[in-house]
């Protein structure tokens, strides 16, 4: 599995902006919180996009579709959590959730490959 350093700086920069812009949209005192959560989601997220490892095209595109979805899911998430008064554990357990799940079944997916 390789990524192309050109796409992590990407990663990495998308992932700082979505942060930044989260924060600043959180309406209550946990914008820090939704800060970092969303910079792990996009990054982890990106760079499940970006690595180049499956050597079957059917699997590069499963994993990459999933991996959009979940974007829009994290993103969909956190608009919802900027909007709405939350305690931190149910923001934590939500998003980590949706984080294993999408760690795991990219896992199941890149290990039916081989």
């Amino acid at each position: 599995m390789k990524i192309d350093p050109i796409y992590l700086v990407v990663s990495v920069v998308v992932s700082i902006l979505m942060a930044y812009g989260m924060g600043a949209l959180c309406s209550s005192d946990h914008s820090w919180l939704m800060a970092i959560g969303i910079f792990i989601q996009m990054m982890v997220s990106l760079l499940i996009m970006f690595v180049k490892g499956s050597p079957q095209s059917r699997t590069n595109v499963n994993i990459k579709v999933l991996a959009v979805f979940f974007i829009v899911l994290f993103i969909i998430s956190n608009l919802i959590f900027a909007f709405v008064q939350f305690e931190t554990a149910s923001y934590v357990v939500i998003n980590g959730l949706m984080l294993v799940i999408l760690v795991t079944v990219t896992h199941f997916l890149h290990k039916t490959d081989q």
